[in-house]
């Protein structure tokens, strides 16, 4: 089963996703893509990941997995033990509810393994250097997905990296 839900993320060249639960590098002009890409769209994240960003993000349904309830007007807590499917389950319960079509995964890794079985697209920065991290991008099976787009953007001053965005779709059948 598979929902209208994109992974967005953003990498190095090994993976490193995170260092210390936060971003490792600063590139405004990749910060304001993930921005046009998920404006107006629920962002689907887990609490690490949103005690990171510190905030809602402005302009989306901010949904934060959670194994522990909490409440906050400002978001919508959706609470869960380990079981994958009652992630999902309760998630997809949740988006029935407000009527959305599409949502985006996006983060930490242990959302990722759970949720990236079930998207459909994924856009992938990938930061054009070695950074030091703590944090993996969870593996993922290449021959699932076919690569729908490439972008490649140079450094540029203000820029701390070079960087090349992917968009995948998953493979039907």
């Amino acid at each position: 089963m598979f929902f209208p839900w994109t992974a967005v993320v953003a990498m190095d060249v090994r993976g490193i996703i995170a260092r210390e639960g936060k971003l490792p590098w600063y590139l405004p002009s990749e910060l304001q893509h993930f921005k046009r890409l998920t404006l107006g769209h629920p962002v689907i994240m887990g609490r690490k990941t949103f005690e990171a960003i510190g905030r809602p993000l402005p302009n989306r349904h901010n949904v934060v997995l959670s194994r522990w309830k909490r409440e906050d007007a400002a978001r919508e807590i959706v609470t869960a033990q380990d079981a994958t499917h009652h992630y999902v389950h309760d998630v997809t319960v949740l988006f029935d509810r407000y009527g959305q079509e599409e949502a985006m995964v996006i983060g930490g890794r242990d959302i990722f393994s759970l949720l990236l079985p079930y998207c459909t697209r994924m856009v992938q920065t990938i930061v054009l250097a070695e950074i030091e991290g703590d944090t993996y991008f969870p593996p993922w099976d290449r021959t699932d997905w076919i690569k729908i787009a490439e972008s490649s953007y140079r450094w540029t001053p203000g820029e701390a990296y070079a960087y090349v965005i992917q968009a995948y779709e998953r493979k039907r059948g």
